[in-house]
């Protein structure tokens, strides 16, 4: 029991670490775990269904639009008509505030001169006839330039930009909002965030509330500690990017980035293939060149944002490089999966499907077999199917050295003989590996770094997981059977069976893991083990202490005399009142289990579907450090509680 206890010991470890370093790297990842999207994005804005035979759709491409563009729009499934592209400026009203981070703390990094060019040259990117406002993110936000189309008038009041104490950039994107609201039609804010905020924080949720409403994009540019700081959910929520920079050069550019993303925003008259139901949600797929962006709409209405225009899938784009800018990142992820099932089923498999002919009762003396009932490996007798190809026998001959030298191979061998599991130890723990590389792969390809760290710790934990509640399935069905057993040896006993011939009598009517075993000891003796040590070997395996005490009580019979059957009966009976009053126990304290259960998966499930029913009032917990650490405290305090309740009512029979 003692190696399994330090097994347990050492997985709630591993698993507090894997939690402590999920949680600390939650504003780092929250650019993933929220769908946060980059400027190299397709991004969608708006969809006006209110027509059953035309449908506008407003997008943002990842760069200006080519003469020779290939665009295509499915609606509800079915190719639709491309009738008119044109720049949305032509059709509708677009609307920027810029919130300018003119703090002291920015300027002395940035310089207040970039600063003023960032701006200058992002305004000068926007199309004529786009509005413009220009507030400052200072201690006193106040607003530079108010909202106009003409951008001289804008670029003018730049004169008056000086450093400021104090960042209070809620207050500014309040203000923003403010002016935004009467506009009709796309509204953005571009905002610098390259200082840390120095207003009240619970400013943040009545802002991102408000802008949820309204539908504005966030197109936030700055240092990834600020701009991951709440500024990503905004972004994710109205539709808007983040920019990440970290020079003075960085700034001009990805603040220029930001204007010309909102410059390239298209109006798309598509006319699908069938008429709209009206009020029904229908999706669309808009495809130009290679981004892709898939969302749903609202047919009968106009939908805006995140909370109408929900994007499901946003592929990046060729520009943005790397693997994942191709298409056949689909096709990998599907082979992996693929790869990755069939070594599932194939260990599956192996598990259900045995051989228990002469050969394997033979092979614990091929020469690989040790007293205990652990294998050597390295030899080239007796390999399973997994061994058939060289190439994968090579490699299953590396883990088994490898996992040798870390003291790994014994312990995983006693566990699969526990499990009964017809693998090698080198075997199993090189599917291990294998399925655990592919899970991850697929995690980073489909999912980003985190689900990638997800996928990891599940191919760690869960095969484990699988064969210790495999290995306690088949103790507690042993446990069961071995009253019975006994009581059956006896009667042979009385019959004038010798105890060899009752065990082999018995074997041959007990089925499950009590006749697995019997058998085993019975092949063992005829090829010249002692019986003692045989069943010995047995309750070692099986972490059997009843089992252990009928060994006992044969060994003693045999030195000193008396009834063997009598002796056995009266063992069997006492067990058979242990099991009686252990079930006794379980009852009397079914009620403190059902407790720590309930009150140990109640905050989870609390959490998620406060999560699900306001993701703003529980989205700080994941976003903000504060919230990390309140999230992490709760956490350890639950865990900590349900196993001290499981140790109160654990009562040892």
């Amino acid at each position: 029991m003692r190696p399994l206890l330090r097994s347990k010991r050492w997985l709630a470890g591993l698993v507090a670490a894997l939690l402590v370093t999920m949680l600390s790297v939650g504003s780092a990842a929250a650019l993933d775990g929220f769908g946060v999207k980059t400027p190299v994005d397709l991004l969608g804005r708006e969809v006006d269904a209110t027509e059953a035979t035309a449908v506008t759709i407003a997008v943002q491409p990842p760069q200006a639009l080519a003469a020779d563009a290939e665009i295509s729009v499915d609606i509800a499934g079915d190719a639709a008509e491309v009738a008119a592209v044109d720049p949305y400026t032509e059709h509708g009203t677009v609307a920027t505030v810029f919130v300018v981070d003119n703090s002291a703390q920015s300027v002395d990094r940035y310089g207040l001169e970039a600063i003023k060019t960032a701006v200058v040259q992002s305004i000068s990117e926007l199309k004529d006839g786009t509005l413009v406002e220009i507030i400052t993110s200072g201690d006193e936000p106040t607003v530079l330039s108010a909202m106009t189309a003409d951008k001289q008038a804008s670029l003018a009041s730049l004169d008056g930009l000086v450093a400021v104490d104090g960042t209070d950039r809620w207050k500014a994107m309040d203000m923003a909002a403010d002016s935004l609201i009467d506009v009709d039609g796309l509204r953005n804010v571009v905002v610098m965030a390259l200082s840390s905020h120095t207003g009240r924080e619970a400013d943040l949720l009545e802002v991102r509330t408000q802008f949820a409403d309204e539908a504005i994009a966030v197109l936030a540019v700055g240092e990834e500690g600020q701009v991951y700081s709440g500024l990503d959910r905004m972004a994710d929520l109205g539709g808007g990017a983040v920019i990440p920079i970290g020079s003075s050069d960085q700034l001009v550019d990805g603040t220029v980035d930001a204007s010309e993303s909102i410059a390239n925003t298209i109006w798309i008259d598509a006319r699908p293939a069938e008429p709209l139901e009206q009020g029904v949600l229908t999706s669309a797929s808009v495809a130009i060149d290679e981004a892709h962006l898939d969302l749903t709409f609202g047919a009968g209405r106009v939908s805006q944002g995140h909370a109408d225009l929900a994007s499901l899938q946003v592929l990046r784009s060729s520009s943005s490089g790397g693997i994942l800018s191709s298409s056949a990142v689909k096709w990998i992820g599907a082979l992996l999966a693929l790869v990755a099932a069939g070594l599932a089923a194939w260990a599956i498999g192996m598990v259900f499907v045995r051989n228990d002919g002469l050969d394997d009762a033979l092979a614990a003396y091929d020469g690989n077999y040790r007293p205990g009932g652990e294998e050597e490996v390295g030899e080239d007798d007796n390999r399973s199917a997994l061994g058939s190809s060289a190439t994968i026998q090579r490699a299953v001959d590396f883990t088994g050295q490898m996992a040798e030298r870390r003291g790994w191979l014994t312990s995983m061998g006693a566990l699969l003989a526990r499990a009964d599991i017809p693998l090698r130890p080198a075997e199993a723990l090189f599917l291990m590996v294998v399925t655990g590389a592919l899970a991850t792969v697929l995690g980073l390809l489909l999912g980003g770094p985190l689900l990638g760290l997800i996928m990891l710790g599940l191919a760690i934990f869960l095969p484990p997981a699988a064969i210790r509640f495999m290995v306690k399935r088949r103790a507690r069905t042993f446990e069961r059977a071995l009253p019975e057993m006994l009581a059956l040896v006896a009667g042979t006993l009385k019959a004038g069976y010798s105890l060899m011939q009752g065990l082999g009598t018995v074997s041959e009517q007990v089925d499950g893991p009590m006749g697995v075993e019997l058998r085993r000891v019975v092949t063992e003796t005829q090829l010249g083990r002692p019986l003692e040590e045989s069943l010995d070997t047995v309750a070692e395996r099986m972490e059997s202490d009843d089992f252990g005490w009928a060994v006992m009580a044969i060994r003693i019979q045999r030195e000193v005399g008396g009834n063997l059957a009598e002796l056995l009966l009266t063992v069997a009976d006492t067990m058979t009142q242990r099991e009686r009053l252990r079930r006794e126990v379980n009852s009397l304290t079914a009620e403190g289990r059902v407790s720590a259960i309930v009150l140990g998966a109640l905050p989870v499930a609390l959490g998620v579907i406060m999560y699900v029913l306001n993701p703003d009032y529980t989205g700080m917990l994941l976003t903000e450090r504060s919230g990390n650490i309140a999230l992490g405290v709760a956490i350890v305090v639950a865990i900590a509680g349900f196993f001290w309740m499981k140790k109160i009512i654990d009562i040892d029979v």
